[in-house]
């Protein structure tokens, strides 16, 4: 949707990342208002784990917005360096995006995008989540299909109502990749990935690397595979006690990067993307 650059704030002297809109999407009224949205919604989570904007705005036909800097890239490029991580690294950098996740649903906002690409690693090495372009509030109308095949949840693949175990979801299928090199799920194009997503299950953990730790397994396996079954029934039932019970819902077990949820689970210059 857009690029972003290195620049300088003149009033502040300041080194930023400032994000343009692509000229091809400049006009388009329905695209502007997304690429806004998605500074206006970083913007409301004001938290160490989540991006930093500094400004936005638009000059004639060109839409901007400014951030940090992220010098240590995001974790796709970190796996595209590296293939795979430690596994202390990998549980470190989910165990950051955990909480940003868990301070969004706090303020009733669905990521529904959660990827490699959209965790940006700071000097430090700090994960901050970013991308917040097709984010959602609570309640929201959040039908159609939307999020990257490789790590969205089933339930949005059929164009059902996400809510924040998707997000969870596809954090769980962004720590197997992180461990494995790989994703859960295969395919030959979009089709058969989408495919394989919704009627087969993940491979296990322990078939690919047998030196993965079960704590590490299991926080993996807790998140993509434990609440798409919940999301799929809760998907499939219409009655009234049916619904009552899928509200009730509530993962309580810690998922192993030292983080548990609370109230309701409780390209290319340098480091940049596209």
């Amino acid at each position: 949707m857009g690029t972003v650059y290195r620049a300088t704030q003149n009033s502040l002297h300041r080194t930023v990342a400032l994000k343009v809109l692509s000229p091809q999407l400049a006009h388009d009224p329905e695209f502007v208002e997304l690429f806004l949205k998605e500074a206006r919604a970083a913007a409301q989570l004001h938290h160490p784990n989540v991006v930093t904007i500094f400004d936005v705005g638009s000059a004639g036909n060109t839409h901007y917005f400014s951030m940090e800097v992220f010098d240590g890239g995001s974790v796709e490029q970190w796996l595209r360096r590296e293939k795979r991580l430690p596994v202390d690294r990998a549980l470190t950098m989910t165990r950051d995006a955990a909480k940003a996740l868990e301070f969004a649903e706090s303020k009733h906002i669905l990521h529904r995008d959660v990827k490699p690409d959209d965790l940006m690693v700071t000097a430090q090495g700090v994960v901050k989540l970013a991308d917040l372009g097709i984010a959602a509030r609570r309640g929201e109308e959040t039908t159609g299909r939307f999020g990257t095949p490789h790590f969205v949840a089933p339930e949005c693949i059929k164009g059902a109502s996400a809510d924040h175990r998707s997000d969870l979801y596809s954090l769980g299928a962004t720590l197997f990749r992180m461990l494995t090199g790989r994703t859960p799920f295969q395919g030959a194009n979009v089709g058969e990935i989408l495919d394989a997503v919704q009627r087969t299950e993940a491979p296990r953990l322990r078939e690919i690397d047998p030196n993965i730790p079960e704590g590490s397994r299991r926080s993996s396996r807790n998140c993509y595979k434990r609440i798409r079954r919940s999301a799929s029934r809760a998907g499939r039932r219409s009655s009234p006690r049916s619904t009552r019970s899928s509200t009730r819902w509530r993962p309580r077990r810690k998922l192993g990067f030292g983080s548990a949820w609370g109230r309701s689970w409780s390209r290319e210059p340098e480091w940049v993307s596209s």
